[in-house]
């Protein structure tokens, strides 16, 4: 190749750079999931979900109900996921349902593995299922476990991703409640 061909594709790269970047800023490429749709932030509204419960009826999600509700993507085959799932059935149990409720959204799971996990483990706030993992891609959910805290208005109020200890659900419990 010749020096000018090299140069020319440098230049050609280097101005194929300065494009996309101007065009596709940074920060969407990190709030775009795997089907192009934007991920859900603090101050978004959450938007309408009817999720299929364990016995096989379907609910349409009402955040009106409770001052904050807990939205959990998880899967029983998660590490952090199992960790983090007594410690909110704990937080549920402690708080009023007025003030606190959680809503559990399997991923990519059917009924029969997330019943085993549940006869195995004590768990009192509802659990539901999304085994094509359509709310993954409605919701653009990237990383499991993620949390969004949801305020009667339906406005996400915080947002997590990853494990949910003690300590983070008493900082955002006592901030927002």
């Amino acid at each position: 190749m010749s020096l000018k061909r090299v140069i020319q594709f440098f230049a050609f790269l280097f101005l194929a750079s300065l494009v996309t970047f101007t065009v596709f800023p940074e920060d969407k490429f990190n709030e775009e999931g795997s089907n192009g749709k934007v991920e859900l932030n603090v101050g978004d509204k959450f938007p309408e979900v009817t999720l299929k419960s364990i016995d096989g009826s379907y609910k349409k999600i009402d955040f009106t109900k409770s001052e904050i509700t807990l939205f959990n993507v998880w899967a029983t085959w998660c590490p952090p996921c199992q960790k983090e799932i007594p410690v909110i059935n704990s937080y549920f149990n402690t708080y009023e349902r007025g003030k606190f409720n959680v809503i559990a959204l399997s991923m990519g799971e059917g009924k029969l593995v997330v019943e085993q996990y549940l006869e195995n483990n004590i768990i009192a706030f509802p659990v539901f299922l999304d085994p094509q993992q359509k709310q993954l891609e409605k919701l653009a959910i990237q990383f499991i476990p993620t949390s969004y805290f949801v305020n009667s208005e339906g406005r996400v109020i915080e947002k997590h991703k990853g494990e949910l200890s003690p300590d983070i659900l008493d900082a955002i419990l006592q901030k927002e409640l």
